[in-house]
């Protein structure tokens, strides 16, 4: 059984290292997420030591939709390699 200090020890080094992957807080290793302008303009605004992997795409674009599970994939493929 687990004990409940040292959930919350990985529960806070798991925090502390998902902020230090993203420059703005709102990128998870392994996940692709859509982003808004402020937060593209945060991960882009220093050094987080990862590349960004950007996909810009229009919601009622049929081609655009289907790259999504793809982007998803690639994403847990690369996990911290690659924001």
């Amino acid at each position: 059984m687990i004990e409940k200090e040292d959930l919350v020890q990985a529960l806070v080094s798991a925090m502390e290292k998902s902020s230090q992957f993203s420059l703005s807080g709102a990128l998870t290793p392994g996940e692709a997420t859509d982003i808004t302008g402020d937060i593209l303009t945060a991960e882009l605004s220093g050094d987080a030591g990862t590349p960004l992997l950007l996909d810009v795409y229009a919601t009622w674009c049929g081609p655009c939709k289907m790259m999504a599970p793809q982007m998803n994939m690639a994403a847990q493929e690369m996990g911290e390699t690659c924001r």
